[in-house]
């Protein structure tokens, strides 16, 4: 088999350099890295200039993530490598038929079983036939939950997701806000945001989400930051690297 043409997506620049000298120098492949991106956002655009066998694809990237960017690759899409810090991805990564999921830090050895695997499934659809590429069995629609049960003293309610208007990061705690009451939990945003619907909830910040539907103003502000005004009266102020998800509020859904 010829090289394995592969791109990594990662806005860490370190983190892009290490896997690319783990790639490079790994016995069990030949590897050319043929794309490097910054940012999800720009993964499609590079794809269609220069073509490649697999993306290696970071999960948590300002502008767009791992799974946003991956939405928006044009079928068929090359195979999916997603390498993260964070193991909580890892069911949604699949169900979006994945074909490895890897922990930072990567290991020489975890890599090497991954190359292998990238090079059987390269070799398999090289021998697909043309009718089965053209016409692949559509995988079957996330269903997000309209209820999530959230912590309220000893026990736990049911709210539904359309009545939560914020959910705002505070070091390792969530605050989620219904117009009503608050309700406090343990758990990464990143996680939380992964069991929303993206359609509905919008990252607006590195510690804010919000969802589209309770959005009833946007104003623009210096730093191409945004200031966002609730139905319920609230005001947030969107962060800098979220200015294309803030624009995205703007279109109709």
């Amino acid at each position: 088999m010829n090289a394995l043409r592969v791109a990594i997506v990662d806005d860490e620049p370190l983190a892009r350099a290490r896997l690319r000298r783990l790639l490079e120098r790994s016995d069990g492949a030949r590897v050319e890295v043929a794309v490097e991106c910054s940012d999800g956002a720009d993964l499609a655009a590079a794809l269609a200039r220069t073509p490649v066998d697999a993306v290696f694809l970071d999960i948590q990237m300002p502008e767009a993530d791992g799974f946003a960017a991956l939405a928006r690759l044009p079928p068929p899409h090359p195979a999916i490598v997603f390498v993260t810090g964070y193991k909580q991805h890892a069911v949604r990564a699949f169900e979006v038929r994945a074909t490895d999921y890897l922990l930072k830090p990567v290991s020489a050895r975890r890599l090497s079983e991954t190359l292998a695997r990238l090079v059987q499934t390269c070799a398999m659809a090289a021998h697909e036939p043309a009718a089965a590429i053209a016409s692949p069995e559509p995988a079957a629609p996330r269903v997000y939950p309209e209820r999530l049960p959230l912590p309220l003293g000893q026990r736990r309610v049911l709210v539904p997701v359309e009545d939560i208007e914020l959910v705002i990061a505070q070091r390792n705690y969530l605050e989620v806000q219904t117009a009503e009451r608050s309700f406090v939990l343990r758990q990464p945003l990143a996680a939380f945001a992964a069991e929303l619907d993206p359609r509905r909830f919008v990252q607006v910040h590195r510690s804010l989400l919000v969802r589209a539907g309770a959005v009833r103003e946007i104003r623009p502000l210096e730093s191409a930051r945004f200031r966002l005004t609730l139905h319920s009266g609230k005001q947030v102020r969107s962060g800098r690297n979220y200015r294309e998800a803030v624009r995205a509020l703007l279109q109709p859904r």
